[in-house]
């Protein structure tokens, strides 16, 4: 049997500011290449890992782009063979917490996915003997709650793993190789949704794959490669195969993507600063500006007092 894995897809209507391209179009052209690789692969099954959807922290995925991957979904799996199986990622959800009222709810009531769940459920491939047990733990579900399993498994969630940290220390994330470490080798194959970057790893005959995100979003994944794996569960084996895209500098404003990436880490040093802030400074009266600037000033970083005089202008 061959399963083909993928990343975080993100669906979405509402463009990046930066790309200059049809996004909603060139998001769809990469879905249908994925389902086209899948039969020329003669792939019964495409896992995707979470957030399929883009909900947060407004729905970006009206019903009439719903409808569009209800039909896609359903075509693939009547006409192809090729069932779509899934979890909840955060971004699915209201709030990150909701399942209900979404998008992908209503995929799923329309029987174009599959979720997964931490109960196993056996997959098949029509006239033949094969078979994989596949478990799920959607954004928010712990490893505790998977149900045990003799068969030969698969596991796929939604939880941020990463083999190296890309992000100097910014992000809390939970190392690959120590989680597929923490399994036991229970898994003949892991399936990770959530971080956005590409990376694969085989740890004590286990196979970790994170495909990282679909489509490129921010001026920092100038050099991300989309991706995708194949699996065969006899063979155990993995394959992959990197998905068509064009140069980075012909679908981003250069200058629009440097924008959003100095106004990202512009919010991430307030963040630092609203951190240090939140000692036990003691503040009186009631002018903010000037209780601001005293706590500033007492705390002596000058790089935080030129980024909070910058914003009080």
């Amino acid at each position: 049997m061959k399963i083909l894995c993928t990343g975080d897809w993100h669906i979405s209507s509402v463009p990046p500011k930066a790309r200059t391209d049809n996004f909603v179009q060139t998001q769809m052209d990469k879905i249908e290449w994925i389902f086209d690789l899948a039969s020329s692969e003669g792939c019964y099954y495409i896992i995707q890992p979470g957030d399929l959807t883009e909900h947060f922290p407004y729905p970006k995925m009206p019903y009439e782009l719903t409808q569009q991957y209800i039909r896609l979904f359903k075509s693939a799996f009547y006409n192809l063979g090729i069932r779509m199986l899934t979890i909840f990622g955060q971004h699915d959800m209201n709030n990150h917490s909701n399942r209900t009222n979404t998008p992908l709810f209503t995929i799923e009531a329309a029987r174009a996915v599959h979720i997964l769940t931490p109960e196993y459920m056996i997959f098949k491939v029509p006239n033949d003997l094969s078979q994989i047990a596949i478990h799920g733990l959607s954004y928010g579900e712990t490893i505790d709650q998977l149900e045990p399993c003799d068969e030969p498994s698969i596991l796929v969630l939604h939880k941020l793993l990463s083999d190296k940290d890309y992000w100097s220390g910014h992000v809390e994330y939970t190392s690959a190789s120590q989680f597929l470490k923490k399994l036991e080798k229970r898994f003949d194959l892991v399936v990770v949704g959530d971080n956005h970057k590409s990376f694969y790893m085989k740890e004590g005959g286990s196979y970790l794959v994170n495909c990282g995100a679909l489509m490129r979003t921010a001026i920092d994944q100038r050099y991300h490669e989309p991706m995708v794996f194949i699996y065969n569960t006899e063979m155990k084996t993995l394959h992959r195969f990197k998905v068509p895209t064009e140069s980075f500098d012909s679908v981003f404003n250069l200058e629009e993507a440097k924008r959003e990436k100095e106004n990202e880490d512009k919010k991430e040093e307030m963040a630092i600063l609203v951190e240090k802030l939140a000692g036990d400074k003691e503040i009186s009266g009631l002018d903010f500006v000037k209780n601001l600037r005293d706590v500033l000033h007492q705390q002596g970083d000058p790089n935080l007092i030129a980024i909070a005089e910058e914003t009080l202008k």
